[in-house]
Parts: structure tokens; C-alpha cells; sequence
């Protein structure tokens, strides 16, 4: 079991997440009909360090509307293999960010929504990001190497809602989050960081298994990030049960 960062949480709900951390491990099923998961970036633009050779275009510091050097390669990525696995999964590529980073959320949920009315048959609904490190050269060195590649570090951010009206089922998130975690630590010990609970809602409340992953941060490389797609894809396959 992991470890558990909050933030500024109310006590009660503190003592509920580490209850749920000792439970038993719940099941988590999915339908055989029908597209299964949604990979999406609330952050779209997101991106990782500069590579010699492999520059991309910024439009801030770390961001790039390159497709092919931003998250979404890396959901790009996690969908092929999540497909190799036999899941069916959609990947929308929806720039979430104009007119302005702090209502991206407000954005993204429309595009969850149209997706889950779209396709009712969805329950996984994953927001592929990358974190942030303050000491570039020093968080260059933050990866684990699994199988000979070096791989970017994972977290899994889940929450609570707590100034909306409407909740996430945060024991679910969090209880799947938790279970991707072991997974990966099982593959590799240090492949993920602390699961971090917020107050913020994240859109969570869409599904009861809603995922918002940082796939390695801005000091790691796109190769790195993508490196971790093949595992996550891995943990996730003996998680999610389809039936």
C-alpha cells in the first residue's frame, strides 16, 4: 500500500482515506460492449524538457500545441496499449486550455460529458497530465528504469469536491488509484509517488472511476513519460475486469 499526500482536508475525511487504504481491494468492472475508457487532458498543452535534437515549440514556459511533444502523445501512447490488452478506448485530443488555464476544468467536463452521453458504455474516464518540479537538472534524475528504459515517475491525484454540491465518489477514485499504484510499485518499487487527495473536484464525479495521473513532470523527457504509458497500460490491465 502507498503512502497518501493532503492537502488542507477536513480531519474526519483524513481518517476515512486512510480506512479506505486498509481495505480490502474492491474489484473493478467494466463492460464488454462498446468503448470502455476515455483518455483526455484537461492540460492539454502540457509538456516536458527540452531535448537536444527533439526541440519543440513553446507556447509558455513547458507547454507546446505539438501534439506529438505534449501529453497527448502520452495518452496517445497509453491508448495503443491499453488496445493491446483488448480494451476499447477513445482519446480526445480537445485543447482545454484557451481562453484561460484556471477554467480548463469547466471545459474538460463538457467534452467528459458529451462523451459519457455519447457513449454510455465508458465507466473509465483517465486525465492523462504531467506534474511540475521546481529543480530542472536536479529532477532530470527522477526516473526508475524498468526492463532497461528508463521510465518517468507516476501519481495519482484524487478529489474530494469539497466546496461543490455535487461530490466525486472519492472512496472509488481513490480505491482505484490505489490499486493502479500497488501495481506499478509491485513492477517497480518507486515507480509512483504518494497518491496526493485535494479539495478539488477534478471533474471525478463523472464516474466512480475517474483517474487524473501525472505521468512523470516537466524535469523528466517525453521518452521517459511514454516509457511509463507501457506500465501503467500493465498495472491497469490487472486491475480492470471486463464482464
Amino acid at each position: 500500500q502507498t503512502d497518501i499526500f493532503f492537502d488542507v482536508l477536513p480531519d474526519d475525511i483524513k481518517l476515512e482515506f486512510l480506512g479506505f487504504a486498509s481495505d480490502a481491494p474492491r474489484e473493478f468492472h467494466i463492460g464488454t460492449k462498446g468503448p470502455q475508457i476515455l483518455i483526455y487532458h484537461t492540460h492539454t498543452q502540457e509538456a516536458y524538457r527540452q531535448i537536444e535534437g527533439k526541440e519543440y515549440v513553446e507556447v509558455g514556459s513547458w507547454r507546446t500545441a505539438q501534439h506529438d511533444a505534449s501529453v497527448v502523445a502520452v495518452g496517445k501512447a497509453l491508448k495503443r496499449e491499453l488496445e493491446g490488452y483488448g480494451y476499447s478506448v477513445l482519446h480526445d485530443t480537445t485543447n482545454h486550455e484557451p481562453p484561460k488555464l484556471g477554467t480548463s476544468y469547466t471545459r474538460s467536463l463538457t467534452t467528459m460529458e458529451k462523451y459519457a452521453k455519447d457513449y454510455p458504455s465508458i465507466s473509465v474516464f483517465i486525465d492523462v497530465h504531467r506534474d511540475a518540479y521546481g529543480n530542472i537538472e536536479q529532477g532530470s534524475k527522477d526516473f526508475v528504469t524498468v526492463n532497461g528504459l528508463e521510465c518517468a515517475r507516476v501519481m495519482f491525484v484524487v478529489g474530494t469536491g469539497e466546496s461543490f454540491n455535487e461530490k466525486p465518489n472519492y472512496e472509488s477514485n481513490y480505491k482505484l488509484a490505489l490499486a493502479v499504484t500497488n501495481q506499478l510499485e509491485s513492477i517497480k518499487k518507486g515507480f509512483t509517488r504518494p497518491i496526493r487527495v485535494k479539495t478539488s473536484r477534478y471533474n471525478q464525479h463523472v464516474s466512480d472511476m475517474c483517474l487524473l495521473i501525472e505521468m512523470g513532470h516537466n524535469a523528466n523527457s517525453l521518452e521517459q513519460a511514454l516509457n511509463s504509458a507501457r506500465f501503467v497500460a500493465l498495472a491497469l490491465s490487472r486491475v480492470l475486469e471486463a464482464g
